[in-house]
């Protein structure tokens, strides 16, 4: 019990408009670049809720990206070998940046 108190959490931080905007625009990107049959390499970093106590952490991971699921607001991850029947999948919403080739040039534009 001890040691579940001391284990630190993050707490989870909305987007701001300007943010969000930024995010929008590199996943249109991405859905545009799938549909002409790429599947770019691009690390994502997204909060995962703590199952035990309020907050959670913030994950980066570097994947090719499969789909962009706008109805269900996922981004669903090129399954690796041998990892379960499912491909990975990541909620847009919890989406905080995302960043490589493809979208890098969107960090550069001033807000």
């Amino acid at each position: 019990m001890v040691r579940e108190e001391a284990r630190e959490t993050s707490e989870h931080r909305l987007p701001e408009e300007w943010e969000q905007e930024k995010l929008n625009e590199k996943l249109k990107l991405i859905s545009e670049a799938i549909l002409e049959g790429n599947h770019p390499t691009l690390s994502i970093t997204y909060f995962v809720p703590d199952t035990k106590k309020t907050g959670g952490e913030y994950v980066t991971v570097t994947e090719k990206i499969k789909k962009i699921d706008i109805v269900n607001r996922k981004i669903i991850l090129m399954k690796s070998r041998n990892v379960g029947r499912n491909n990975p999948e990541i909620d847009i919403d919890e989406v905080t940046d995302i960043y490589g080739d493809l979208v890098n040039h969107f960090d550069n534009i001033p807000d």
